[in-house]
This record gives C-alpha cells, sequence and structure tokens, in this order.
C-alpha cells in the first residue's frame, strides 16, 4: 500500500465500499466531492464533472467499480486502480480521491 502512498489502508477500503454505492446510486453530488480537480483535460470543477458525469462514469466504468476486489486491489507509485485499470484513486492527506477514470 505504501507504493501508491495508501497509509490508511482499512479507511481506503471503506471509502472504496462507499464509492460503490454511490455510482450503483449513480450519486453525482457526492461523487463530484471524491473527484480531485483538474480531472482530465476538461473538467475544472464539481459543476463540470456533474454535467458530464454520464460520458465520464460510463457503464464500463461503473462495472469495474462494482467487481472491485477488495484484497486484489492493484498498486503502483501512481495510485490504486479498479481491476482493469478503468477507475484510478489515491489518498492525499488523509482523504481519498478519483485521480482518473479511464474510458
Amino acid at each position: 500500500w505504501e507504493v501508491a502512498g495508501i497509509t490508511d489502508v482499512k479507511g481506503f477500503k471503506l471509502f472504496l465500499k462507499q464509492l460503490q454505492l454511490l455510482v450503483v446510486n449513480n450519486d453525482k453530488e457526492q461523487l463530484a466531492k471524491l473527484i480531485r480537480y483538474p480531472f482530465g483535460k476538461s473538467i475544472k470543477s464539481k459543476t463540470d464533472f456533474i454535467k458530464n458525469y454520464d460520458r465520464i462514469f460510463t457503464k464500463d466504468a461503473k462495472l469495474s467499480i462494482a467487481k472491485i476486489n477488495f484484497s486484489q486491489v492493484f498498486r503502483n507509485s501512481k495510485g490504486a486502480m479498479t481491476g482493469d485499470g478503468k477507475v484510478w484513486l489515491s489518498q492525499e492527506g488523509k482523504v481519498f480521491k478519483i485521480i482518473a477514470v479511464n474510458n
């Protein structure tokens, strides 16, 4: 976990559970709070994220979050990712953030 900069493993796993619930419920407002901005080239704010939510969180991205295997989360110096690299996550200070979604 250290290589990914994650110092609170238990907190990170709780974050993943919360992330799964928010994605299943399409809770754009709460998900927008979990994004590291700027996000990609064009998403500069929570408002931009909410407007582009369906483009960012495609069916494949949502599925990759739903299928997270908590005991086999891949990690490297860039952060942690869902099993297929669709969604990248990191710890910044004491909070966890979504840092990329690859579509």
